[in-house]
């Protein structure tokens, strides 16, 4: 080899050794995991993984369609009276359930992969640990479970993660109920044949079919279960982020200035979301919103946010189980839905009105 050889090629290894390798972002893995199976994946740099989720999920995906349009033209059929369905109706309703079921399994695989997948790209590179409450919140909030291991704490990430996929299948006999509810609307003794006022009779017996059904669903176990892990998710996400801030504080040394004093029950430390701003206040009216007690827990008034997540829960306990045991009608549930809309409005407007103005 020339002399001039060897020193391009010398010189080449040294910018190579200048420009490290820019690190992923979590976060993008996330956003893109999210929008597209596999494309999260193949962001972090695991290709084959990344592809190999999108060609399952679009499978699926395909699978599901199909469903769909056979089963709204065994509904239309039924409606215009040309046949009775009804079995037909059940078949095509469990195999969407699998197939919605499998797509979303196959969608949290894809957020949890690429999570993983970034969290080890950033490590190999020796960059810092990605460690915000409100992206934890929102990965909570969208894949429970996953937050945690954002988080760093990967045992109960994937306790919450497979406890809460394993809820999903309470579902089923729910979707199994729905389907056979269909059967007033496109079973009948004497079908009226392009009859659009019988028509429409049907589709108002469907409504309220579903709309019982919607209520039911509201408050089964299934429902009840699958929101607490996710909310519980999401704030025990927040809590472990905090904590992990207060540490590396106290190693750093580093002190908060121009903060208002603690109120009780709170930290002294990180007071962002205590301090008064427009913006603070509309964050915390939409976090109480999406997870009663979570904006009080991003200001580290712990007793404030467990009361409004545990009068949250217990009222829809409540009316769940009156409901259930036949104690209340659908129409009484509804009705009493008011409860858990009253502590949900609390819980937004309590956070931001508790915010002080920086000394």
């Amino acid at each position: 080899m020339s002399e001039s050889g060897e020193k391009s090629d010398s010189l080449s290894v040294r910018k190579s050794e200048k420009q490290p390798v820019k690190p992923v972002s979590v976060h993008r893995a996330f956003i893109y995991s999210a929008l597209g199976p596999g494309w999260g994946e193949v962001y972090a740099g695991s290709r084959m993984r990344g592809y190999v989720t999108a060609l399952i999920f679009g499978i699926f995906f395909i699978w599901f369609n199909w469903i769909i349009i056979k089963l709204f033209l065994g509904i239309f059929e039924g409606l215009i009276g040309n046949i009775d369905p009804s079995g037909e109706l059940n078949f095509s309703g469990f195999k969407m359930g699998v197939s919605i079921l499998l797509l979303y399994y196959v969608w949290s695989w894809g957020v949890l992969s690429a999570v993983i997948t970034a969290m080890k790209q950033r490590r190999r590179n020796q960059a810092f640990s990605q460690k915000n409450d409100i992206w934890g919140l929102a990965i909570s909030y969208i894949c429970p479970g996953v937050g945690h291991i954002y988080a760093g704490k990967g045992f109960m990430g994937y306790i919450l993660f497979i406890g809460f996929l394993l809820g999903i299948l309470l579902f089923f006999p729910l979707c199994r109920q729905m389907w056979l509810s269909l059967d007033p609307v496109t079973k009948s003794d004497q079908p009226a044949v392009y009859d659009p006022y019988d028509m429409i009779e049907r589709i108002k017996t469907l409504y309220l079919y579903v709309k019982t059904l919607v209520i039911q669903a509201k408050y089964s176990f299934a429902y009840i279960y699958s929101s607490l892990v996710r909310y519980f998710s999401v704030i025990s996400t927040i809590m472990v982020i905090q904590n992990i801030k207060d540490i590396d504080s106290n190693r750093s040394g580093k002190k908060t200035t121009g903060t208002p004093p603690p109120l009780p029950g709170e930290f002294s430390d990180h007071f962002r979301w205590v301090r008064r701003s427009a913006g603070n206040g509309a964050g915390l009216f939409i976090i109480g919103w999406i997870c009663p007690g979570s904006g009080q827990f991003l200001q580290k008034r712990l007793i404030a946010g467990w009361l409004f997540f545990t009068a949250y829960f217990s009222s829809m306990i409540l009316i769940g189980f009156m409901l259930g045991t036949d104690t209340i009608t659908p129409q009484d549930a509804e009705y009493l839905t008011w409860i858990s809309t009253v502590v949900q409005l609390a819980a937004m407007v309590e956070a931001p009105a508790r915010m002080k103005k920086a000394l």
